[in-house]
């Protein structure tokens, strides 16, 4: 994907350890070139904790205003794993136009949290290197003069709005709800099962796009039915109440864990089906991951996922 140099662009930058650890001349170097870029267009750059704090103890001792630089211009997001979470977060939900992925050797694709970002960056198409030379080049062909009356319009302008609602969860009961392919309809049947509990102990359903399309149809069909008038009112607002991500090949795995690393949600039904390859293998295993660290309930199998409503139906 073509990235115009516009005002309003906004850059991801990751160094792993390894590159911290080796890079230090031809880095500081780098990004000299990429604030000044940043200073003189409007774009802002958005990094990870870990190479904030190096990045800026390489470059605190350069000016006197080198502190009114950073807070024009960049802006920091959690370190470690959870901070390459985040980033590729705001990757899926279009708030990202570019990502300097700066490591060396194969390091990312030995790191699973880095693989993640790596594969969401080419599905959604977003400008993705790894290499501080390639980077470097187009810092520079940023920086080249453009022709006004070509437009030059920036990446981001008329993006699309975030998909998740964050703000929305906070303070709210909320839980997510994913299936694979081959579980759809378990899945389904497991809310029917179970409605009067999801609709009137959680104030929020968190989905996977395919997966919140499907329920929000059986929903809909359970609560009008004879037996269910109770239950109508909890189900009329379903568009506020159930909250659709990306599907999990496009992200949908990566923006429910973020939610889950804010503390917006504490209990997942994740049913998986382990006789079917998928191709996004390493978001699964990526938020998997992040759901053992939280210690957040997760539920794997249908067996798993009645236990875990009836908790809710006996309190």
């Amino acid at each position: 994907m073509e990235v115009a140099a516009g005002k309003g662009l906004v850059v991801g930058l990751v160094c792993t350890h390894e590159f911290r650890r080796r890079s230090t001349d031809p880095f500081t170097s780098f990004l000299t070139e990429l604030l000044e870029w940043a200073q003189s267009s409007g774009a802002q750059v958005v990094m990870t904790a870990n190479t904030h704090e190096w990045a800026h103890g390489l470059r605190k001792a350069a000016s006197s205003g080198e502190e009114a630089l950073w807070a024009q211009v960049v802006r920091k997001v959690g370190g470690g794993s959870s901070g390459v979470v985040e980033l590729t977060y705001e990757l899926i939900e279009r708030r990202i136009d570019a990502v300097f992925h700066l490591a060396s050797g194969g390091e990312i694709n030995t790191n699973l949290p880095m693989k993640v970002l790596k594969r969401q960056a080419l599905v959604h198409d977003v400008l993705y290197t790894a290499s501080l030379e390639a980077a470097s080049s187009l810092v520079r062909h940023w920086r080249l003069p453009t022709d006004p009356a070509a437009g030059g319009g920036c990446a981001s302008e008329g993006l699309l709005d975030a998909r998740v609602p964050l703000a929305r969860m906070a303070g709210k009961k909320t839980i997510a709800l994913i299936s694979h392919d081959g579980k759809k309809l378990d899945m389904c049947l497991l809310v029917v099962e179970h409605l009067r509990t999801l609709l009137t102990q959680f104030d929020h359903i968190i989905c996977t796009g395919t997966t919140g399309g499907w329920i929000t149809k059986f929903i809909r069909a359970a609560a009008a039915s004879a037996d269910s008038e109770t239950l109508a009112p909890y189900a009329k607002d379903l568009e506020h109440k159930i909250i659709c991500c990306e599907s999990g090949p496009r992200g949908g795995d990566v923006q429910i864990a973020h939610a889950v690393l804010r503390q917006l949600c504490h209990q997942v039904i994740f049913l998986i089906d382990p006789m079917a390859a998928h191709p996004h293998e390493p978001d699964i295993s990526f938020f998997e991951q992040v759901i053992d660290v939280q210690g957040v309930h997760l539920a794997t199998n249908l067996q798993s996922a009645q236990q875990l409503l009836a908790q809710y139906e006996r309190s």
